[in-house]
């Protein structure tokens, strides 16, 4: 029985909380996210996002490139995660706690512009 109300649980919130995530970050501004993106990412994900940041080229693995076609796959809400909570295996750290969610929706957005192709 308990296990059921786990699973229960699990299965009403994680809706909500996905969703939440994920409008955060779609209501993410660009303009706000480009200087906090400069002050925390661009040491490993370098100015353009392509990971040719001075720390991020020493990487194992290295920086992640932000421009290419694996990241801009991504939805927004698995970018918050990764923002949040790091991502194992590599150096990315969590910056839950460092940055408040909707800094977090503003870096995402500005990430999202980046290697974009001037119309």
């Amino acid at each position: 029985m308990r296990r059921f109300a786990l699973r229960t649980l699990v299965c009403l919130f994680l809706p909500f909380w996905w969703a939440g995530s994920l409008a955060a970050a779609a209501s993410g501004d660009p303009e706000a996210g480009k200087p906090l993106y400069e002050r925390h990412c661009a040491g490993c994900h370098g100015v353009r996002g392509t990971g040719e940041g001075p720390v991020g080229q020493g990487l194992i693995p290295p920086a992640a490139d932000l421009t290419g076609a694996k990241s801009k796959k991504k939805l927004e809400a698995v970018l918050m995660n990764i923002i949040e909570h790091g991502k194992p295996g590599t150096e990315m750290a969590a910056w839950k706690g460092r940055l408040v969610e909707r800094d977090i929706a503003d870096v995402i957005a500005y990430v999202r512009t980046l290697g974009a192709v001037a119309p």
